[in-house]
């Protein structure tokens, strides 16, 4: 069962775009689906990622298409930081960093071409993102940012 805040049944106030940013992590299809369906049916874009969020920092760096755990995804993000300079050599990638941005803002649009590659060669990514592990829409919210936040 999905539980939804109760702001959620009132009219949102006016505004150019919303969004709702999500893992596919341990929910369950119903869930995931159920999410996906209350957002398109209050005009809410949708920006996921299946396994985990971590899958759009690794498109930073490498294409990855096959299946990936949220365990393996913290082992290559470490890797390909430490490969990249971005940590030292004793570092681990931990979650919430608050330079993650600024560290992966030089490799924002490899990011953005592999992922729109990753939803492109995948079908099931169109048509069942619950399904298609590993994929994200993250790049389609970080498109609209960056051409929002342009003066």
């Amino acid at each position: 069962m999905l539980y939804l805040p109760s702001s959620w049944l009132v009219p949102l106030p006016a505004f150019d775009q919303i969004w709702c940013v999500f893992d596919k992590d341990n929910c369950s299809k119903e869930q995931f689906n159920q999410a996906e369906g209350l957002a398109k049916q209050k005009n809410i874009k949708i920006a996921y990622s299946n396994e985990a969020f971590e899958i759009w920092f690794i498109l930073h760096f490498q294409y990855l298409d096959i299946a990936t755990s949220r365990s393996e995804y913290l082992t290559i993000l470490t890797n390909q930081m430490k490969k990249y300079g971005l940590l030292n050599k004793k570092e681990k990638y931990k979650k919430n960093r608050e330079d993650m941005y600024e560290k992966l803002k030089p490799y924002q649009r490899t990011a953005i071409t592999n992922a729109a590659k990753l939803i492109q060669d995948r079908d099931e990514a169109k048509k069942h993102p619950f399904d298609a592990n590993p994929s994200t829409t993250v790049q389609e919210l970080v498109q609209e940012l960056n051409i929002n936040s342009r003066p």
